[in-house]
């Protein structure tokens, strides 16, 4: 199993300058956050592509945050297609493998019908870039609030409930361990994930430490979830040909080098 860490970086501030200090680092991940939207060049995207071609890194995008499929207000809801389709055709130019979103909170529609909304939404963006020759895959990422969608069971149904390959889950440790204050074993998500999915070969995830269960970032080692012990049910488990680790550390370079130090002990 191949197992490789990479770095979150925002779009917005001297990104190229940190994309060559990252493959100096020996990271070979890069995942491109648009957590704000698109204020972004055309000018600044076609150097991304080519820095990331001339340099060998891989990557993927993580969608805005406001994203909300489940909103009351029919604006969002139609603004987020428009989002996620603009995310994919980034993705797409970039040579990006996935795209991550937060899918939305339930609000007053509730888990059941916030489920099937997102559920449809998303075959209209599959439809869309379809037609359009975008193979980048959807990553619905677990989250930390009960408010929000993205339970690991709600997401894992969804990517099989959605009859497409291109719907995969970016499993969230530290959102998983807040979601389920603590009370989670490592080896039973990689197991759900496996079961469910059993034709997905590379998982893809986040991972920062957080101030105990509050979705708060803290530097890796100040607080849960254990990276050893998920590096360890990686092992153990063998589940898939390769894993991605996106640090979100609020150190991002130095965590995430210390991440991969203790990936190359283990693996």
């Amino acid at each position: 199993m191949d197992v490789i860490v990479g770095v979150s970086i925002p779009v917005y501030q001297d990104v190229l300058r940190k994309i060559r200090l990252i493959r100096c680092l020996g990271l070979s991940w890069i995942e491109f956050g648009f957590f704000k939207g698109f204020p972004v060049s055309t000018n600044l995207i076609s150097s991304l592509r080519e820095m990331m071609l001339r340099l060998g890194l891989r990557c993927s995008v993580h969608c805005p945050y406001f994203i909300n499929f489940c909103s009351e207000k029919s604006i969002v809801r139609e603004r987020s297609l428009e989002i996620v389709t603009k995310c994919l055709e980034v993705c797409d130019f970039l040579n990006c493998e996935l795209a991550v979103i937060h899918a939305g909170y339930y609000g007053s529609y509730g888990p059941s019908r916030c489920f099937h909304i997102i559920r449809d939404n998303l075959l209209k963006i599959i439809e869309h870039v379809s037609r359009l020759g975008i193979k980048c895959k959807i990553a619905i990422e677990t989250m930390a609030k009960d408010s929000q969608f993205g339970s690991l069971e709600e997401v894992v149904k969804l990517c099989s409930d959605v009859e497409s390959r291109i719907v995969v889950p970016c499993i969230d440790w530290a959102h998983i361990y807040v979601r389920y204050r603590g009370y989670i074993s490592f080896r039973d998500v990689l197991k759900l994930v496996h079961e469910k999915l059993p034709w997905l070969d590379s998982l893809h995830s986040h991972y920062t430490s957080v101030n105990d269960f509050e979705d708060y970032h803290v530097p890796v080692g100040k607080g849960p979830p254990d990276f050893e012990e998920i590096l360890k049910a990686l092992k153990e488990c063998q589940y898939f040909r390769r894993v991605v680790i996106v640090c979100e550390s609020p150190l991002l370079e130095r965590d995430a080098v210390k991440l991969l130090k203790m990936v190359r002990e283990f693996f």
